[in-house]
């Protein structure tokens, strides 16, 4: 008889058999479940280049906000939101300092009584130091309807009067708020069911890169891959 069967141990290769890993059905679910997800997501975006930013300021000014359609703003409100787009979407312009990018996209805000969410077009452009401004320039806008609201602008626009921020007309991959002198937000339309209008502008005080949600997914999915085959070499 073995020392161990003696002492009324358990060999540690049997006792790993016995208890392979701690919740082990529930992790591999969760991992099942992780790639999944991250499988539906990935063909989406293969070919795509989607970054996202999130931002925050306060409102400048008010021109009008019909019958409070957009909550009882004050100038100095804050609001935050994000935006996304797609880096890999070709310029549509000639002109190699003015770059133009219709694309889909997402644009969110939220204003203090009202949060606003957007998914459709957007209209970007890149401007560097071109005829047009004697500045480099980015804006993005949505301009459509969505939900009770049709919007003629709703975005923002960054402005660097010393031309110096960008160095072509290409999307940039990087935006750094402290590199434009112009941080601006701009939101006018008006609401279809009541036909108020509004038309507000604030400034950006925060800028910020953000993973977008599919790099997310497949980090998920990585991550618990990996725990997966550690929890499998415990169990062997």
């Amino acid at each position: 008889m073995s020392k161990s069967r003696a002492l009324g141990k358990t060999p540690a290769k049997q006792l790993s058999r016995t208890h392979p890993c701690p919740a082990s059905s529930k992790w591999i679910a969760m991992v099942g479940t992780s790639v999944t997800l991250a499988m539906s997501v990935v063909p989406q975006y293969a070919a795509a280049e989607v970054v996202r930013y999130t931002f925050a300021g306060e409102i400048t000014t008010i021109t009008f906000n019909e019958s409070n359609v957009l909550g009882d703003l004050q100038i100095g409100d804050p609001f935050d939101g994000f935006f996304e787009f797609d880096l890999s979407i070709p310029d549509g312009s000639p002109d190699p300092n003015v770059g133009q990018y219709d694309q889909d996209g997402v644009m969110a805000v939220n204003l203090p009584e009202l949060s606003l969410n957007y998914s459709g077009h957007l209209f970007m452009g890149v401007f560097n130091d071109s005829w047009f401004s004697d500045a480099d320039f980015f804006f993005m806008e949505a301009d459509n309807s969505f939900g009770d609201f049709n919007v003629s602008a709703f975005g923002v626009q960054l402005t660097d009067s010393t031309a110096s921020a960008f160095d072509s007309d290409a999307l940039p991959s990087l935006l750094q708020l402290p590199e434009f002198d112009g941080t601006l937000f701009r939101l006018s339309g008006f609401r279809i069911s009541t036909l108020d209008s509004f038309q507000v502008r604030g400034a950006l005080t925060s800028l910020i890169l953000v993973p977008a949600p599919s790099t997310v997914i497949v980090a998920l999915a990585l991550f618990g891959g990996a725990g997966l085959r550690r929890c499998r070499r415990r169990s062997v």
